[in-house]
């Protein structure tokens, strides 16, 4: 290689490389795959090096003397789906009893109990 054909060479290069930069930010992204289940041994082995811990999923709500607000109905709506999602057991409502502002929690309760079973929790599982 001489040295005047040098330059040709590093332009033709750095378009290379510019145009597969370019390239690469005008691509999607690969598709999110799903790995298959694994199973016998394969699972063993990751079995006691991946904890899941379970947590309850829970929403707080100020009580209105108004009742449920719309951002709290959405907010029951997406639990709803959640919990529906996860076949979970129960979900359970609570309010405070006694105080000030109980008349108005024990009526939000309610309402949100009510809600709940709209949304398509079944009245045996709401408590």
């Amino acid at each position: 290689m001489n040295n005047s054909s040098m330059p040709h060479i590093l332009k033709a290069g750095l378009i290379g490389m510019a145009l597969v930069g370019l390239s690469a930010c005008a691509t999607k992204g690969p598709e999110p795959t799903t790995a298959p289940p694994l199973a016998g041994l394969e699972a063993e082995k990751w079995r006691d090096r991946i904890k899941v811990t379970p947590q309850p999923d829970e929403i707080q709500l100020v009580a209105h003397n108004t009742g449920v607000s719309d951002t709290q109905d959405q907010a029951l709506r997406a639990l709803v789906g959640r919990w529906l999602s996860a076949e979970a057991r129960e979900i359970v409502v609570s309010a405070p009893v006694g105080g000030p502002g109980s008349t108005a929690s024990g009526r939000m309760a309610s309402q949100v109990r009510d809600r709940l079973m709209m949304y398509g929790a079944p009245a045996p599982q709401v408590r």
